[in-house]
Order: C-alpha cells, then structure tokens, then sequence
C-alpha cells in the first residue's frame, strides 16, 4: 500500500459513520458490500436499527460493525412512538458521537437527521432508495393523504440542513428537491444499490419451460395483482407457461393478504414460494417481470435480474425505467396496464429466441449501470470530499 493510502486509511479511522436504518435485514441484504468497503477503507461503521433478531445481529457484526438498537415503529402514525424514536436515536447519537451519519427510509431519515441535528453532528447525509407507499401514484385513503402531506413536511423541515441528499434516480431527485427547495449542491444521484457479480453470475436464461417471474414484497403498489391477472390471460392460451411469484407480506399499509392471490395458486395459474433466497429462482427464469407503480429507488431485484442476464419486464415509472431499453434489453408497459403487461409477455412465448438476446444487452447493461464497485465508489468518494479528506 503506498505511504498516501495508508495515511488516508489512517486517517479515517477517526470518522466514526452511522448508519441508521428501519430493518437489519434491509443493512444486510442491501448495504452489505458497502458496509465491508466502508470498513475496508478505514471508517468505523456502526449499524443502527430497531430490534433485531440474533441471527441479523451476528450478520452485521460478522461485517466488522458494530451494532446498536433503537426504538421504532414503523407504520405507526402515533406522534408519541415518534418522539420516542427521536429520544431513542438521540442517546444512542449521543453515545456512538460519530463524525457523520448516514439514514435512508422515511422514519430513519426525518428523526435520524433531526436527532444528529440536535446533538451537534456536522454531517449529515440522506439516502432516498425510493419515495415509497405514500408518494404511489394509486389513490390514498384520506388517512393516507393525511400521513403523506404530513411526511412531506417532514421533509421540508429536515433536509435543507442535510448535507447531502443522495437520490437514486433523477425524478426523485427532482421531486424532491423541488419539495424541499433545496439547491443544486444539496443533492447526490447515485444510480441504484448495485449489485455483486461475484454473487450474482451470468447464466444461460432457460426457456423450457419458459417461467415468468416476480420477486418482491406482496405489495399492491408492486403491481402484484396485474402480474396475476396477466398470467391468468395467458395460462389459457399458453398452459406450459410457469408464472413464479417470490415474496412475502407485509406490515406496510399497501400490503396484500393470501386470500387476494389463493384463488390464482389453487386454479394452478401462478406459483407462490413465499419468502426465499432469489439466486436459485433467478437460475431457473426465462423473464423477469416487474410491474411495480411504488415509488421505487432502483428495484435491486431487477438489478440482480439483470445480473444474471434475464430479459426485463418493468413500467415506466421513476426508477424502473433506469432498468431497460425498451424493445432492446426488454419492455417498460404503462404502470396498472394489464392488457399491455399481458402483450409483452406474450412477445417473449412467441418469440423464445428474443430471451438470450434481449438477457444479454440486459446483463451489459448491469455491468454498466449496476456493478456495486462502481457504485460504492462513489459514495466513498463522497464521503472523502465532504469529511474534507
């Protein structure tokens, strides 16, 4: 290591950075590799989440982080358990006094912020995976539009004094920022969570028989329901065709139940696994399909798809659209559009032969866009520019 390294990673052994988020599955699954480079290039990484099970405890520290626990509800709207999360995360601030701190998700980010504020912590950094249930573009409840005028508040008042908010697509970004008011060197686009080629490899896409899957959380905003129904059309006219679904339910208000989809797996339309490791799933897939309308980030199992060079179905919405070429590396149908979702499906059963060629500019696409070294470099980038390396 040159005498320059060494003396930035020695440096850096001073910057105490945590990471403040609303599951520890999620800091595992999804921040993983950034955690290890973090901690590779010198910084002192300490996770903290709300209760957690002994085996995402072991899974954090077996990082090399540490791991600290804060109290949170999620879906709760009760100002009372909202205060309770500020106080909470304030001691735990307080004790770590870290040098900078990073929140992504909703509850993490307003209180994460408002309680680094507070304590004095000078750097102060947002991670917007997505705008999540309440900016979907389906129709809200009153209670929802309520909790969602209220969030965007929440917003307005915490992240002007953010030093920097990191977005994941551009139209977040510009949503954002507009809500907010804030300037141009306030905000960060960093394309997606990235992926690990080291994990995830390229692989041949099989096609018989040929298998449509869908992995996510049951939510409806993930377009569960019209991935259903799309299937449904085409068993009738196509009954080879497998039709996978990996996923589980949900706390999140937009969660669907198992009656809403055990008509379709008792008629033998689709295959629900429940939750599962994806990577032997996505083995045994010809195309992926997601036809979400959540505000998403950048899908990272459409990434992981890609990866693995399988063709993509997705929307045209804020953060799938970064995914596809359309009619080149896949197709982007209109969010809540069956009968299109149902058309480009079928494309892909008359026409097996675009399935290795569209799953190979898919994967050159990720290798491009997507590959976690790129995408973990500049976050570490980042960080060096504004901690003043």
């Amino acid at each position: 290591m040159s005498e320059s390294k060494l003396n930035n990673s020695t440096n850096r052994e001073s910057y105490r950075l945590a990471i403040i988020g609303n599951k520890a599955s999620m800091l595992v699954n999804f921040r993983k590799d950034l955690i290890i480079d973090l901690i590779t290039s010198g910084y002192s990484v300490h996770c903290m989440v709300p209760a957690s099970s002994e085996k995402e405890k072991r899974a954090i520290l077996e990082l090399g982080a540490s791991f600290d626990e804060f109290y949170l509800e999620r879906n709760s709207a009760n100002p009372f358990h909202d205060i309770h999360t500020l106080v909470s995360l304030m001691s735990l601030i307080k004790k770590i006094n870290p040098s900078c701190i990073l929140a992504f998700t909703a509850k993490p980010i307003v209180w994460g912020l408002t309680a680094a504020k507070l304590l004095g912590i000078e750097k102060r950094f947002a991670l917007f995976t997505g705008l999540g249930y309440f900016f979907c573009m389906n129709d809200k409840s009153m209670r929802d539009k309520c909790i969602g005028n209220i969030l965007a508040l929440l917003y307005k008042i915490t992240l002007p004094s953010a030093t920097k908010v990191i977005f994941q697509n551009s139209d977040d970004c510009a949503e954002i920022k507009k809500l907010c008011q804030l300037p141009g060197d306030k905000v960060a686009l960093i394309k997606g969570t990235g992926v690990n080629f080291n994990e995830w490899q390229f692989s041949p896409a099989p096609t018989s028989p040929l298998v449509f899957t869908l992995a996510a959380r049951l939510l409806r905003e993930k377009g569960i329901l019209e991935f259903v129904q799309a299937a449904s059309r085409l068993k009738a006219n196509y009954p080879k065709v497998e039709f996978w679904l990996l996923g589980d339910f949900d706390t999140n208000p937009g969660s669907l139940v198992k009656e809403d989809l055990q008509k379709f797996i008792d008629a033998g339309i689709i295959q629900w696994f429940g939750f599962v490791d994806c990577k032997s799933y996505f083995g045994k897939t010809s195309i992926f399909v997601l036809p979400s309308y959540y505000r998403e980030g950048i899908p990272r199992s459409i990434q992981e798809a890609m990866a693995i060079g399988r063709p993509i179905i997705t929307t045209d919405v804020p953060g799938c659209r970064e995914t596809v070429i359309h009619s080149y590396s896949g197709f982007l149908v209109p969010p809540r559009d069956v009968s299109a979702l149902t058309k480009a499906m079928e494309v892909f059963i008359q026409q097996p032969e675009l399935i290795p060629l569209m799953g190979y500019r898919s994967y050159q696409k990720a290798v491009e866009d997507f590959d976690i070294k790129k995408i973990n470099a500049q976050y570490l980038q980042l960080f060096a520019e504004e901690l003043g390396e």
